[in-house]
């Protein structure tokens, strides 16, 4: 089986069966992008999925390979977990972020603009939270993922 496809139906898997609009634009603008490896376009459909079910990067790493693995492991937070007030983690991350390799600040851009797009349209999300989180977000965007892909970047 295609390892893109395999990824795709492992991370629906693991969100038990929920339809993942979010991951799949995601995974749809990474492939996009010329320089986009088989490798960034399997992480990308499983970007979230580490932080958000109980799959482990072990257990990544055995059905997609170490790269794949390496790349998931890099895009997701370091502070998930660690009690430490909101501004403390963001910082954290950031900081993970800027020392990434350019795939995984490629997938993670993609990623944060599509969640801001998401937020911003959706009429049950807070107001307050969305300007924080567009607030962090261009922390992240300024500190961590300048100049990864300029023409995505001015999507910004």
């Amino acid at each position: 089986m295609n390892k893109i496809i395999k990824a795709v139906l492992f991370g629906d898997k693991a969100h038990k069966g929920q339809f993942r609009s979010h991951t799949k634009r995601v995974l749809l603008t990474v492939m996009s992008h010329p320089d986009a490896t088989e490798d960034m376009i399997v992480a990308a459909a499983l970007h979230d999925t580490v932080e958000d079910t109980p799959v482990t990067i072990e257990i990544l790493a055995k059905e997609f390979g170490g790269n794949v693995a390496h790349i998931v492991d890099g895009l997701t937070n370091p502070s998930k977990g660690s009690g430490a007030p909101r501004d403390v983690r963001k910082a954290m991350d950031r900081e993970h972020l800027a020392k990434a390799p350019w795939g995984v600040k490629l997938i993670k851009l993609a990623d944060r603009l599509d969640n801001l797009k998401e937020l911003h349209e959706d009429p049950t999300v807070p107001r307050d939270f969305f300007n924080l989180y567009r607030k962090e977000s261009a922390l992240l965007l300024y500190e961590a993922l300048r100049g990864v892909d300029e023409k995505l970047f001015k999507a910004s």
